[in-house]
């Protein structure tokens, strides 16, 4: 799909080289299912667990998806730990969030953004939710949660430090967009610690000054990348 190839691709060879099907994944963040029919059809053999909080959309991700055996939607928020949390919405419903916006995120954002209201939704930690699947091992792990990727990825440490999860692919943000959000250096060290490094940026946005806002970032686990000789 167009927008996708690129890093669809490079996840794709980084496990050919390594000796792994893709077998499980998780879309952290799946809104209404463009880069999940994207994982299908790059993995047909793939089972992909599709989490999305905003409660319309995840309606119509299950929709969209009704009778696809290979897709588990899941209408819950991936957070540290199971619980409930407010999640504001916004009038791009593509950018609603656990974390409020940011005030200085106007001259960064496409058109302008505005919180028209809020509501309660669950949240689970992906630990808790594997163990509670039976899911010991996770081919890739895709984020687009908006701001609050240490959250998720608190939630992970077990599957994580045990590199139970093959390569994670995530949003990062390098302006401001919300209060509060993760900041790209954090993001780095905290899959760092867990032995998970950079491969390569992908989908990159500019500000009409030239200043770089946000991307997705390929990560390898160590494991991953000593298979596939990188």
């Amino acid at each position: 799909m167009p927008g996708y190839a690129d890093g669809l691709t490079a996840q794709a060879q980084v496990l050919k080289l390594a000796g792994r099907a893709a077998d499980r994944i998780v879309d952290g963040g799946a809104c209404v299912g463009d880069l999940t029919a994207a994982y299908l059809a790059a993995f047909p053999a793939a089972r992909l667990w599709a989490f999305e909080p905003t409660p319309a959309t995840a309606a119509e991700l299950a929709t969209r998806y009704r009778g696809e055996p290979r897709v588990t939607v899941v209408p819950a928020a991936l957070a540290a730990a199971v619980g409930s949390a407010t999640l504001s919405l916004n009038d791009a419903a593509v950018t609603n969030s656990l974390l409020p916006l940011d005030p200085q995120q106007a001259p960064y954002l496409d058109y302008p953004v505005s919180t028209e209201g809020t509501v309660i939704v669950p949240m689970i930690d992906l630990d808790t939710f594997c163990s509670r699947e039976g899911i010991d091992h996770l081919s890739i792990l895709k984020l687009d949660v908006q701001g609050a990727e240490q959250a998720v990825l608190s939630g992970a440490t077990r599957l994580l430090s045990e590199s139970r999860i093959d390569l994670v692919f995530t949003e990062f943000n390098i302006v401001s967009v919300y209060r509060g959000q993760t900041t790209s250096w954090t993001l780095l060290e905290q899959l760092a610690k867990y032995g998970y490094q950079l491969f390569d940026l992908y989908h990159h946005r500019w500000a009409p000054t030239g200043q770089l806002k946000w991307g997705d970032g390929l990560f390898l686990s160590s494991e991953i990348r000593q298979r596939a000789g990188i």
